[in-house]
């Protein structure tokens, strides 16, 4: 068993002492007055646990952010927290393996980042069987570990004071009509929730599947190509007060917000659907390929008709 003290400096270090090793274990840290576990697989981090904090309820208030459907406390009483992931994977049929687990990777990379090293702690691992969500759990690697570590550290606060949890965002449509490269995932999940209106900074991190530094760099990226702005302030407090309703008249959200619901079905809309250049592309590419069927359909038809009448 390893003891001894962590902090920003030596956390590096430590998790890719695990890593390199390839150990299965508990890196247990003791923040002030409670305990949090980091539990490695193959030197993998799979999960982390705070002994503060549920993490039953916080997957549950997040899908429901989300727009799942979640059970009622009444039906997980008692249960493990493999037995609710396995009835929310079964009541929501939307619900893909692939989106829990960055649910999950979502979950785990916070309570990770919420651990205060600005002063030593200390710390123990111990090399040992751990258990976990094998069927949904993420397994990161050290390099995502310090990324997330390095941007939460250095540009949180900054961040907290640039884009307070009130603060409106908009898209700006003729930039993102005219914007012509790819985006990243989490980009396209901000973008969809703000293609119809403004919405403020903490119900965007709320319902997009994105860890406090993934969310923090896809807004700084939007921001450098131009395409978030500010709404001007009347336009910011009509919607203020439409969202305080919203909230004031609804406790859950009835279905995913980056689907469309209409007349009994639903359909996705895709941010780069909104993009002019990649559907001209898309268009002349279509014709390419029906004048390409034509030409290989059509010509040997012709050739065949004119050796029978040759003949």
């Amino acid at each position: 068993m390893k003891q001894g003290v962590i902090d920003y400096n030596s956390i590096a270090e430590i998790i890719r002492g695990i890593s390199s090793r390839k150990h299965n274990g508990e890196l247990r840290i003791e923040p002030n007055d409670h305990l949090v576990t980091l539990l490695f697989f193959k030197g993998r981090l799979v999960d982390v646990i705070d002994s503060k904090a549920d993490s039953t309820a916080q997957l549950l208030d997040k899908l429901a952010q989300l727009g799942y459907s979640t059970p009622p406390d009444r039906d997980i009483q008692g249960l493990t927290f493999g037995s609710v992931v396995q009835m929310v994977f079964t009541i929501n049929e939307k619900l893909t393996a692939e989106k829990l687990t960055e649910i999950f990777k979502e979950l785990i990379l916070d309570r990770l980042t919420a651990i205060d090293l600005s002063v030593g702690k200390l710390f123990e691992f111990e090399n040992k069987v751990v258990e976990f969500e094998r069927e949904f759990a993420p397994q990161l690697m050290v390099g995502q570990i310090l990324i997330e570590l390095d941007i939460v550290r250095t540009d949180a606060k900054k961040f907290a004071e640039d884009f307070p949890g009130d603060k409106l965002l908009q898209i700006e449509k003729e930039a993102l009509r005219i914007y012509t490269n790819p985006f990243k995932p989490i980009e396209e999940q901000i973008i969809d929730l703000l293609i119809g209106g403004p919405l403020p900074v903490s119900i965007l991190r709320s319902r997009t599947i994105a860890s406090l530094g993934g969310f923090i760099s896809a807004i700084q990226s939007l921001c450098a190509k131009g395409l978030l702005v500010v709404p001007d302030q009347n336009i910011a407090q009509n919607k203020s007060a439409e969202i305080s309703e919203e909230v004031a008249g609804s406790s859950a959200i009835e279905q995913p917000l980056n689907e469309y619901r209409q007349e009994g079905f639903v359909s996705y809309a895709p941010t780069r659907g909104l993009n002019e250049s990649e559907l001209v592309k898309i268009f002349l590419l279509n014709n390419i390929c029906y004048l390409y069927l034509f030409v290989i359909i059509f010509f040997p038809f012709i050739a065949w008709i004119n050796f029978f009448d040759y003949f």
